[in-house]
């Protein structure tokens, strides 16, 4: 089979083999590909299981009972706990 892609989706493809997040063009469309189809292959039952699991967590945000935090506030907390662990441990 022999596809054509966009310019833009033939891009994106080629950004992902750059990035070293797939080996070629064609592992990363057929990774692309698979996630499509294990999405349409979502049953009533997989759906109402995520909706039960994620209702809770919604409500939570509704109530505004959450924690904000960036990536470098994550970096930093993980980042002070080694170093109170090496000062421990020495």
């Amino acid at each position: 089979m022999q596809v054509t892609l966009s310019a833009a989706m033939e891009e994106f493809v080629a950004e992902k083999v750059r990035s070293g997040q797939f080996a070629s063009a064609d592992d990363a469309v057929n990774f692309l590909l698979a996630v499509l189809k294990e999405q349409e292959e979502l049953s009533p039952a997989d759906v109402e299981d995520l909706r039960a699991k994620l209702d809770p967590a919604i409500a939570e945000l509704d109530r505004g009972q959450f924690v904000e935090f960036t990536a470098e506030d994550v970096i930093a907390e993980r980042r002070a706990a080694l170093a109170a662990r090496r000062k421990k441990g020495a």
